[in-house]
């Protein structure tokens, strides 16, 4: 459900009847410093409980659904802010020039630095976002993959921590044609997030998705990792070394057939038909001899 178990039974312990703005502040304030979440979600959480202090939940369709909002909804601020903060870095290196060359003041500039904060501002999940985030953490249903992947750049580690706890339990579930379908982005913020986890359970996960369907965008970060460069805690060291070694692998010899069997689709036929015409030789005997 969309509403947390433990946030509602605390909710409906110290609630006291009372739906003013004093009684959602008072139960924001208490179920925030109980549970160290955000002001925003604490609120957004009392929100929800006061609409409906009786509800048994949101079904699992519901939850995704929001999830999929929320993550459009912050793509889209997203992508305004990078293009005001890129308005105003123009604006504020023409005005730094024309300062330089008219000996102005750059304390005027002050009222602009602000503007440099907006990236980040839009960058953080809503309450409404959070909250879905934590419900979608406990679904195991992969459906919640590509939304929770665009959330692992939030610098709220809080938030983090829940997404890599619902990637750990859905990354094993996604096949084939779920992997064709994760955008560019998503799949650069997995790796990001896999060079920084400190999650082994995470990166196991991450890990084994990428041995089964990586491809070479993903070498550099694993390198890393076999190498012994990652954040995961020491005593995790050894048996991450060992997978991502053995994720390059498989990722490298995947990349291998694929040239191979490009080449051969240039030349024409497949790879028996065109070892044929190399060698002079019955392909019944070709695959017999490949087989034994």
């Amino acid at each position: 459900m969309l509403l947390d178990a433990e946030h509602a039974a605390w909710l409906r312990e110290h609630w006291t009847g009372g739906k003013t703005r004093k009684d959602l502040l008072g139960l924001a304030g208490g179920l925030r410093k109980q549970f160290k979440i955000s002001h925003n979600e604490a609120t957004e959480i009392v929100k929800v409980f006061l609409a409906d202090p009786d509800q048994t939940g949101t079904d699992d369709q519901d939850i995704i659904t929001i999830l999929k909002e929320e993550t459009e909804a912050r793509r889209t601020r997203m992508a305004r802010a990078k293009y005001i903060w890129i308005s105003f870095t123009c604006f504020f290196v023409l005005m730094g020039i024309l300062m330089i060359v008219f000996h102005g003041d750059f304390n005027n500039f002050s009222g602009f630095y602000g503007f440099f904060g907006i990236a980040g501002a839009a960058a953080a999940a809503s309450g409404r976002h959070k909250m879905a985030a934590r419900a979608a953490a406990k679904l195991s249903d992969k459906r919640t993959a590509p939304s929770l992947m665009e959330l692992l750049d939030t610098q709220d580690k809080d938030v983090r921590g829940l997404v890599e706890l619902g990637l750990t339990n859905v990354l094993p579930l996604l096949d084939e044609n779920d992997f064709a379908t994760l955008t560019e982005e998503q799949l650069a913020h997995v790796l990001r997030s896999l060079g920084k986890t400190q999650n082994m359970n995470y990166a196991v996960a991450t890990m084994g998705m990428l041995r089964r369907f990586g491809g070479v965008n993903a070498i550099h970060t694993l390198e890393s990792i076999a190498e012994g460069r990652s954040a995961l805690r020491k005593k995790d060291g050894a048996r991450a070394q060992s997978l991502a070694s053995m994720t390059l692998a498989d990722i490298r010899m995947r990349a291998a057939k694929k040239k191979i069997d490009e080449r051969v689709q240039e030349l024409g036929g497949s790879l028996t038909e065109y070892t044929t015409r190399v060698l002079g030789e019955d392909p019944a005997t070709i695959e017999l001899n490949q087989q034994t």
